[in-house]
């Protein structure tokens, strides 16, 4: 297993994941647009201010991904690390995949110079055992996230 950032061959296998791992959650009521993942993933791959890092496995399949960005707040010249897409493909969850990958994304933003770096789960998907893991990896709860469907 190898964890390093995304190459642009890797691109379509890592809209393909993002997809399949939204369909397991309540993300596959909501309408996938592959064109603007692409848009993401492509726009950025020279980008460095955009974070992504892959786990491939040793037979070359892309089993995971992080991607993140630093932001400025609101409200402060200052910025932040945020994450916006994190999956690793059902039966690849392998700890040391997960970890590298936060591992990497950490040693990023502190290289940016991000103020905090963020990392959220808002799949509702083993929330004690991510609680756990983040805590592990030096993170610390703070807030939480609530959210309403609008059925339109």
């Amino acid at each position: 297993m190898i964890i390093r950032r995304y190459q642009k061959h890797e691109i379509p296998a890592m809209i393909d994941l993002l997809k399949e791992g939204l369909d397991r959650f309540h993300y596959g009521n909501i309408q996938y647009s592959r064109q603007k993942v692409e848009d993401l993933l492509v726009g950025n791959i020279r980008n460095p201010q955009f974070f992504c890092h892959v786990i491939v496995e040793d037979d070359g399949v892309v089993a995971g991904a992080l991607a993140a960005e630093i932001v400025e707040y609101s409200f402060s010249y200052e910025a932040f690390a945020q994450p916006r897409i994190t999956y690793i493909r059902e039966g690849h969850s392998s700890l040391k995949g997960i970890t590298g990958l936060v591992a990497a994304y950490k040693q990023w933003a502190i290289k940016m110079g991000a103020r905090e770096i963020m990392m959220s789960q808002s799949t509702g998907f083993k929330m004690d055992k991510f609680a756990k893991f983040m805590q592990r990896q030096g993170f610390s709860q703070l807030g939480t996230m609530w959210m309403m469907e609008n059925s339109k």
